[in-house]
């Protein structure tokens, strides 16, 4: 080739390599997003999820990312993988449906910060935590995975749920592991009904059907139940039925995972069925480790400590709480009954107040009374004067 040719091969590769290089300075800029944005769009989706908005959250569900990211974690054979990333696409879409209902009837859920990216997260995610509070039926926190894909464009590419101890994406490639891989069961037509009852284990659970999922898990082969995913999904359905099925599920929980940090959240009230405090507010200690803390592990604390009859630390624990988080309900209610119990009436008075201008609870003095433990406090002065007005 002559010297002209050559020069001009290098002037056309230098080109190339331009273009290629502002190309990727453009994508770089597109995808762009600042924290402010990030924030905003976590305030937002908190409001979905508080609505049961399930078509906001699913318009920014990034459910083929979601997919392969259930796909990259399985331990399937080959030849199955097709197989796989169809159930891993339509598992993604109702996942979806499920946590905007069950966080929709929860109705308490709040952004609290951007984290630092944890190992669940795909590389390039910002973290973003949430509190869930379901009231009587417990607390929560989700870490969702969030990416910049373009200017003002943020997508949800991954959760991880406290409850579960996982990633949602790692908790699907487990369930996939179990229906596709390897089984033990020696006849196929042993290894169909196992999967059958998988299937319909799951399905009850997700519809609300908790008695019936109970009773399918109880019908799984012991190789499946001993599988701590499908315990975690018994544990939560045990939950909804209450009572001592609750307690008895619990129980075999603790003994399998009573060592395994994922579980602190979920054997908090195992410990507190068994009045084993000191080993509750150890776990609670864990879980605000793991999240940097929060205001309702505070209220949490303090409620175990009202139960053990330690009311100083209690108070103290609220203290911490409402300095934390002055919008967290939960830390007033245990402070009311707290000081009623210590007999600081007038005190006592001034939270139901407190009650009343902040979170607008229109407190019924009839209804107030009536609350375990406060029939002295009803029979005060303080009382009788607050009920007056």
């Amino acid at each position: 080739m002559s010297r002209a040719g050559m020069r001009k091969l290098r002037a056309l590769g230098a080109a190339v390599v331009l273009g290629m290089v502002l190309a990727a300075a453009g994508t770089a800029q597109a995808a762009r997003v600042t924290r402010q944005q990030y924030i905003d769009f976590s305030e937002s989706l908190a409001k979905a999820l508080n609505k049961g908005d399930a078509a906001a959250f699913m318009q920014d569900f990034d459910r083929g990312d979601f997919a392969d990211r259930v796909i990259q974690g399985m331990h399937v054979p080959p030849a199955r993988r097709a197989m796989a990333a169809a159930y891993a696409r339509s598992a993604a879409g109702k996942m979806g449906q499920v946590i905007v209902r069950k966080l929709g009837e929860a109705g308490r859920v709040k952004f609290l910060r951007l984290q630092p990216s944890s190992g669940h997260a795909p590389p390039g995610a910002v973290t973003s935590l949430f509190r869930v509070d379901f009231g009587n039926k417990g607390l929560n926190y989700l870490q969702f995975q969030l990416q910049g894909r373009a200017p003002d464009r943020i997508r949800i590419v991954d959760w991880t749920n406290y409850t579960t101890g996982t990633s949602a994406s790692a908790g699907i490639g487990d369930v996939f592991d179990l229906m596709l891989g390897s089984d033990p069961e020696p006849a196929a037509g042993a290894r169909a009904g196992n999967r059958w009852l998988l299937m319909g284990f799951l399905s009850a659970a997700r519809k609300g059907h908790y008695e019936t999922a109970l009773s399918l898990f109880d019908a799984l082969p012991q190789w499946m139940r001993k599988d701590r995913y499908l315990q975690i999904n018994r544990m939560e359905a045990a939950k909804e039925v209450g009572g001592d099925t609750y307690k008895k599920v619990l129980a075999e929980l603790a003994r399998n995972y009573g060592s395994d940090t994922r579980m602190s959240l979920s054997l908090v009230d195992h410990y507190i069925f068994t009045k084993d405090y000191a080993r509750a507010h150890s776990l609670i200690d864990q879980v605000s480790k793991m999240i940097g803390g929060d205001a309702a592990l505070q209220a949490l604390h303090a409620s175990i400590d009202y139960r053990a009859g330690h009311m100083k630390s209690a108070i103290v624990h609220c203290r911490r709480a409402i300095q934390e988080d002055p919008d967290y309900e939960d830390s007033y209610w245990t402070v009311l009954n707290v000081l009623v119990k210590e007999r600081h009436y007038r005190d006592a008075v001034l939270v139901l107040r407190i009650l009343h201008s902040k979170f607008r609870h229109r407190l019924d003095p009839k209804a107030v009374a009536k609350l375990a433990g406060f029939n002295e406090f009803a029979k005060s002065e303080a009382f009788q004067g607050w009920a007056g007005n």
